[in-house]
C-alpha cells in the first residue's frame, strides 16, 4: 500500500511510488484511504521533559559522570609570601541509567478491515506512550527537586487562583540569590491552571505582560506563550493546583540518553499478531538546588 509520511519528508522513492499510484484507478483509492485518519478523542501526547533539561547523548562506552560547577572555597599563601593559590573542590555525580519500554501488538486482520494504515497509527500511539513515561519521569524529579529541604528556592502559597503577585513571588524566589544569579526559563503547568491567564483583567494580568502565542502548531506543542521571559508549558501530566517555575537547562540537570527512542519487530504468529517494541535507556538528574520553584494553588 501507499504510504503517507507524516513528517512530510518525501523521499525520491516515496514520490515515483506517488505517481505511480495515481495513474490508476486502484492506486489512487490507495492514496485517498492512506490519506484517511481515524477521529480521535484527542490530541497525541508531546514530550516537555526534553525542554527543561540539558539534552546529552552519550557515546557507547562512555560514563555517565557529570561534574558540578566548583566552589572556591580556600586560598593559600605559599611559603615566604608566594603566589595565592586557590584550592578548587568539585562534586562528581554518576547517573545510574534505566529502561522505558512499551510493547505493542496489533492482529493481522486489523488492517484489512481499517480506512486508516493501523501499523504506522498504532507505532505514532506507541511513541506517544513513550514521550508520556519520559515526562513522567522528568516532572517527578522536578517537583522532588523543588520540595527538597536543601532548595533554595522557598516555596510559594496561592490562594484559590494563581494570582499576578503570588506568581511574581514565585519568580522573585528562583532569581532573588545574588549569588546564584539564575533566571526562570520555563514554566510547567497543568492546562486547568491555564484558566488563570484567560481570566484576563479578573485575575489582574495584563496584556503587556502575557504575551501568547497565535499559531496553531505551537499551541499543540504545549507551547502557549511567554510571561516575563519565561515559556508557559501545558502538560497534563503536571499535577494540577502545582506550578513549576524552573530555570535554565544549565542550572537544573541533564537528561542522559545512551539509546535514544528505538523499536524492533515483536510479532506473535501464533495468535496473528504484528508486534513492536519501543524502548529507550536513558539517564536523568537535578544537579543544583536552584532548579525549580513550587507554587500551589488551592482551588475551591
Amino acid at each position: 500500500m501507499f504510504q503517507v509520511n507524516a513528517a512530510r519528508h518525501v523521499t525520491n522513492q516515496q514520490l515515483g511510488e506517488f505517481n505511480r499510484a495515481i495513474e490508476t484507478a486502484e492506486g489512487r483509492r490507495e492514496i485517498g484511504q492512506a490519506f484517511f485518519e481515524p477521529f480521535k478523542q484527542g490530541r497525541d501526547y508531546v514530550a516537555r521533559g526534553r525542554r527543561l533539561l540539558g539534552v546529552h547523548y552519550v557515546e557507547p562506552g562512555a560514563p555517565t559522570w557529570y561534574d558540578k560547577d566548583p566552589d572556591f572555597k580556600a586560598f593559600v599563601i605559599d611559603e615566604r609570601g608566594g603566589a595565592i593559590r586557590q584550592i578548587v573542590e568539585g562534586t562528581r555525580v554518576e547517573l545510574v541509567p534505566f529502561v522505558i519500554a512499551v510493547l505493542l501488538r496489533v492482529n493481522a486482520t486489523e488492517q484489512s478491515i481499517r480506512r486508516f494504515d493501523v501499523l504506522n497509527r498504532a507505532q505514532e500511539k506507541g511513541r506517544a506512550r513513550m514521550a508520556e513515561q519520559e515526562d513522567k519521569e522528568v516532572f517527578r524529579m522536578l517537583r522532588n527537586a523543588a520540595t527538597d529541604p536543601a532548595s533554595l528556592i522557598p516555596p510559594v502559597a496561592a490562594g484559590a487562583t494563581m494570582s499576578k503577585s503570588k506568581l511574581a513571588k514565585l519568580f522573585a524566589n528562583v532569581e532573588a540569590s545574588v549569588q546564584h544569579e539564575t533566571s526562570v526559563e520555563n514554566l510547567l503547568m497543568h492546562p486547568q491552571d491555564y484558566q488563570d491567564f484567560r481570566a484576563g483583567f479578573d485575575s489582574g494580568w495584563r496584556g503587556e505582560e502575557w504575551d501568547p502565542v497565535t499559531r496553531q502548531e505551537i499551541l499543540k506543542s504545549g507551547f502557549f506563550g511567554t510571561l516575563w521571559g519565561a515559556n508557559v508549558q501545558l502538560s497534563r501530566l503536571q499535577t494540577p493546583g502545582e506550578v513549576l517555575a524552573i530555570a535554565s537547562p544549565k542550572h537544573v540537570g541533564v537528561l542522559s540518553i545512551r539509546i535514544d527512542l528505538n523499536q524492533f519487530d515483536s510479532p506473535d504468529g501464533e495468535f496473528l499478531e504484528y508486534g513492536w517494541t519501543l524502548f529507550e535507556f536513558l539517564a536523568m538528574g537535578v544537579m543544583t538546588n536552584v532548579a525549580a520553584g513550587l507554587m500551589t494553588i488551592n482551588r475551591v
